[in-house]
């Protein structure tokens, strides 16, 4: 079926196994199945739409609505949402059926969900069972954490970003099971590393890309199980430590091997889809451990999955952004443990629920805002299983007429600016863009204000005790400095956590505020766009004679510089 977006004008094709997935999770009620249309959206507005549901990193002073108490939260406060801290949040002290709504027939059903939500209460920010991490959000069993999002079971942890079971590790993206590794993307079991991009079971490596099983090696791209590689030189173990030491002597000399690197490893050859034990029906980036995954982005053990974003441990589903645990779902973002449902955001433990926002332990909702514990609920008002399906079949009436049923919350009800939201990171809209599509912008700038003398971070052997006499001074002032990002000149600081966790590992003090620290990694990635490209292997002893025929989709565009191989002469390359 030949579409054409009503968003941004592009054609897009709706296959006939996407509509056979329609099909398979239309919901019945009292009998009768609602089934769900094809999306008037493409995918990459449909992704748009379900991440400006999303804010992650923006965060805001604010005041509980029942206890008082000072909080942060993900609302900033011109939005007049009713916040409450998690202790209040999850007490008894207030009512869940303290908001509810009777449907009204003659208004659209997004304009009453939107007024459900500007009177029900709403959690400061989404984490679970986190200890000692008041300042992370959509995190679930961390403990002692900064600033980490869209993760879980980590443990001492900074800065962390879509991050699985670490411990120690420091300003990473996409890392998993893995212990003192700092500034790294896309890395599984490594051990006290810097700079990896794509390395697995890599130990005491810095400045390295796609290597695995390697301990001791820098500046290195492609290794396999190899040891005291220096920019993919095999050394002695001697003459290795000499160079390596005098590459991390000082920032300087860092940053110019950061550089020489950036070079080097153009030399040598890449995978067009970065894989791990994926099947050959996957596309997309990114993908580890999945079966029949199409289209799809940072994913980890999922099943006949097509157009979602960061997932982990689904089966069965369409459209997902940023959820771990759930099976027949489409068009879902932000939650956990969800079954047989569609159209949510911000829910955790929810089964056959359509069109409901942060809520918990629930089943069978529709149109339902903060509720725990519940059932048969609509507009967060109870009803009987018998009334609730005739009341919900009457309501999907309705909104086929006004056109409403089968699209996602949509951006004008979001909690959010876009400005605030992942979407502006991944899709990097301005202010007027942003509007036409129904979004609104933040302007105002809520950050605290400061205006006084700025502490400039020193080489790290200032700061090692037992190399410096002065260094118990120098960690002094730095702890009750503030710094100035070097290249947005936003004001930041350095919290004693992560002070201690650089001079453990022997990481140089970062010199930019954090959220410069995390555009800059996202610019690494590639954009998530998929180009019909051919294998641009030429080696003879590939099985080929001239270039290789292989074809495959992949991120890297046409015009960039890294040569791209198909799966069986990258293996060949590197083996």
């Amino acid at each position: 079926m030949n579409k054409t977006c009503k968003q941004c004008s592009k054609e897009f094709i709706v296959e006939d196994d996407d509509l056979a997935f329609y099909k398979k999770i239309s919901p019945t009620f009292a009998g009768k199945t609602f089934e769900i249309p094809a999306p008037t959206l493409c995918p990459k507005c449909r992704l748009i739409r379900r991440m400006i549901w999303r804010n992650e990193r923006r965060l805001y002073k604010a005041n509980c609505n029942l206890c008082k108490k000072d909080i942060v939260s993900v609302y900033s406060p011109n939005k007049k949402f009713k916040i409450l801290c998690r202790d209040c949040f999850w007490s008894d002290k207030w009512d869940q059926f303290q908001y509810v709504l009777d449907y009204d027939l003659e208004k659209p059903f997004f304009e009453q969900f939107k007024t459900l939500m500007k009177s029900s209460y709403l959690v400061n920010l989404y984490s679970t069972n986190c200890e000692n991490s008041e300042f992370v959000n959509q995190e679930m069993n961390s403990k002692d954490c900064y600033l980490c999002t869209g993760g879980n079971d980590n443990i001492e942890c900074y800065y962390l970003e879509s991050c699985i079971h670490d411990t120690n590790c420091v300003d990473c993206y996409g890392v998993g099971f893995s212990e003192k590794v700092s500034n790294s993307e896309f890395c599984t079991v490594c051990f006290s590393s810097q700079y990896l991009f794509n390395c697995h079971m890599c130990h005491n490596c810095v400045l390295c890309d796609d290597c695995t099983g390697c301990d001791h090696c820098f500046g290195s791209k492609n290794l396999r199980y190899q040891k005291y590689h220096f920019f993919n030189e095999p050394l002695s173990k001697d003459e290795y430590f000499s160079r390596v030491g005098e590459c991390l002597k000082n920032p300087e000399q860092l940053e110019k091997n950061k550089q020489r690197f950036s070079e080097h490893k153009l030399k040598y050859p890449y995978k067009y889809m970065l894989t791990i034990s994926s099947t050959d029906d996957c596309s997309g980036d990114v993908l580890m451990n999945c079966k029949n995954t199409a289209k799809s982005y940072y994913c980890y053990k999922t099943e006949n999955t097509k157009y979602s974003y960061i997932l982990d441990s689904m089966k069965d589903v369409m459209d997902i952004l940023s959820t771990g645990t759930g099976e027949l779902c489409f068009d879902c973002a932000s939650s956990s443990n969800i079954y047989g449902s569609c159209f949510i955001d911000a829910c955790e433990k929810v089964r056959n629920s359509y069109y409901s926002f942060n809520c918990t332990n629930c089943h069978n909702l529709f149109g339902c805002v903060s509720l725990n514990h519940k059932e048969y609920c609509i507009l967060n008002k109870q009803y009987s299983k018998e009334e609730y399906e005739r009341r919900v079949g009457q309501i999907i009436n309705h909104m086929q007429e006004t056109g409403e049923w089968g699209e996602f919350l949509p951006i004008s009800n979001s909690p959010f600016c876009f400005n605030e939201t992942n979407a502006k990171e991944h899709f990097n809209l301005d202010c007027s863009e942003a509007k036409r599509i129904g979004s609104c912008w933040l302007d105002k700038d809520f950050s605290s204000k400061y205006s006084g003398p700025i502490y400039t971070p020193k080489a790290l052997s200032n700061y090692l005790i037992g190399e410096n006499p002065q260094a118990e001074n120098e960690i002094a002032k730095c702890l009750q400095g503030v710094l100035k990002c070097k290249v947005t000149g936003q004001y930041f600081k350095i919290i004693p956590q992560e002070l201690v966790a650089c001079i453990k590992q022997r990481i140089e003090l970062p010199t930019e505020h954090p959220d410069q620290r995390h555009k800059e990694r996202l610019a690494k990635f590639n954009k998530m766009n998929l180009y019909s490209r051919q294998c641009m292997c030429e080696e003879t002893k590939h099985g080929h004679n001239g270039r290789c025929k292989v074809e495959f989709e992949t991120t890297y565009a046409p015009d960039r510089p890294e040569r791209v191989y198909c799966e069986s002469c990258y293996q060949k390359a590197v083996i």
